[in-house]
């Protein structure tokens, strides 16, 4: 196959949307070009990790006819690596299959069109206006000119979109919220699971928290309403000097990571059911912009930390605190923050690896995200002043995953004067199992 041209490529891939393809094998809510929602997205099952691919409720799986990412895999990507995941290839050394399975590249004549779509893709890769070639006539040059024009306006749309979110968030919900005090109903729940938390952690409750379906309170059913736990997710400040961003200053509200209760449950946490369904729901919630945010869960000020502990949950994160109290050790330059999750925790990654249990739909290997991070995703940030970095591992996920990710998160932050420790509870456990 003789090399295909950015515009071949990039034909290859308008010709074949990403949530046209995934909209074959799963259900996706508002997937249907004459029904988007605002900002131009799709939700649904995820066609890698869901069970019930016909699902009415589950909203791991988001995509557009361009990108996709999956909360649950914590990957994702273009038509190309959903292609590769989809049929256990590696995205590089299978590139050339991969256009092939899409359809391959045609013979193509440049029109007002394709210059349209080259400017959209050029304004999405960072490239400026100067990306078009010099010898285009001058009907192609304005044609990418209003596709870079389109895309630049699309992201302020989706901007002004997560801008609109973080305010509601934060005026309907945060400032609603009693201040953790170590006492009432959070109190209880923390006692059940066996854990401490810092007096300064910040956390939040609402009695009578509801819970929309797929968090867009723009689609009306509600789901549940119920006592919930909020922790708001801590956001790089876009207006923040870089320096003061990396000593760990300048974040600020970006989002909620919500967690509903039911003390009567085993470990606090609500079983939460689809009202039409009956489909279990998961009692954990993240609403907002998370990438590349973080909960803070107290101790000292970020940019006075020593040490830093850290999970990918709150209720992780609490036992490494809870811990090094019962220990007797000086938490007094200890910072502690969740990741929010696991994706967010370790980043995304360049690489794919065959897991060795797990199939796809079709019966192939599952492809996962690997060991080597993606270093220009964003992922839960470490000031540059700490000198300890603990993980407090999951043991009670999937452990290849989970290791892949360490491994990941590892490498992303390794630097000569940062020491990292990796603490498990051991293969099956959670870190509550072990506290109690």
């Amino acid at each position: 196959m003789t090399r295909l041209s950015d515009q071949q490529i990039l034909d290859i891939k308008d010709r074949n949307r990403v949530d046209e393809i995934a909209g074959r094998l799963v259900r996706l809510r508002n997937g249907r070009p004459d029904r988007k929602w605002p900002h131009g997205k799709s939700v649904g099952p995820c066609p890698f990790c869901s069970k019930d691919f016909q699902s009415k409720t589950d909203g791991r799986f988001e995509c557009d006819g361009e990108k996709w990412v999956c909360a649950a895999c914590a990957d994702g990507g273009d038509v190309i690596s959903y292609i590769a995941k989809e049929k256990g290839l590696d995205p590089k050394k299978d590139f050339v299959a991969i256009l092939d399975h899409l359809g391959g590249g045609r013979e193509i004549s440049e029109t007002p069109a394709s210059a349209k779509r080259a400017g959209g893709a050029a304004y999405r890769a960072g490239k400026t206006l100067d990306a078009r070639p010099d010898d285009w006539p001058d009907d192609l040059k304005r044609a990418f000119y209003e596709g870079w024009k389109a895309g630049a306006s699309a992201e302020e749309a989706n901007a002004r979109y997560r801008e609109r979110e973080r305010a509601r968030l934060h005026e309907h919900y945060w400032l609603k919220a009693e201040r953790w005090d170590g006492g009432g109903m959070l109190a209880e729940y923390f006692k059940l699971r066996g854990l401490l938390v810092p007096d300064n952690a910040r956390i939040g409750f609402l009695p009578d928290c509801p819970m929309f379906a797929d968090g867009k309170e723009d689609e009306p059913l509600e789901v549940h309403c119920g006592p919930a736990m909020l922790c708001p997710i801590m956001g790089p400040n876009p207006a923040g000097p870089a320096e003061e961003i990396a000593r760990g200053n300048c974040y600020r509200f970006a989002g909620l990571h919500f967690t509903w209760l039911d003390l009567s449950q085993p470990k606090g946490k609500a079983v939460i059911r689809h009202p039409h369904t009956g489909e279990l729901l998961p009692a954990k919630k993240s609403r907002g912009t998370k990438q590349g945010g973080y909960i803070d869960l107290g101790g000292c000020a970020p940019d006075r930390a020593e040490r830093i502990v850290t999970g990918e949950g709150n209720e992780n994160t609490c036992a490494g605190f809870t811990i090094l109290v019962r220990a007797g050790r000086d938490v007094s330059r200890t910072h502690f923050r969740s990741g929010v999750d696991l994706g967010n925790l370790a980043g995304k990654a360049l690489d794919r690896l065959n897991h060795p249990t797990l199939k796809t739909a079709a019966g192939r290997v599952r492809k996962v995200p690997g060991v080597d991070p993606d270093l220009n995703s964003p992922a839960m940030p470490v000031p540059i002043g700490a000198r300890t970095l603990v993980h407090m591992c999951d043991g009670d996920s999937d452990p290849f995953i989970t290791q892949c990710a360490m491994k990941r998160a590892e490498a992303r932050r390794a630097r000569s004067d940062l020491k990292q420790i990796f603490m498990w509870p051991g293969v099956g456990a959670d870190w509550n199992d072990r506290l109690k």
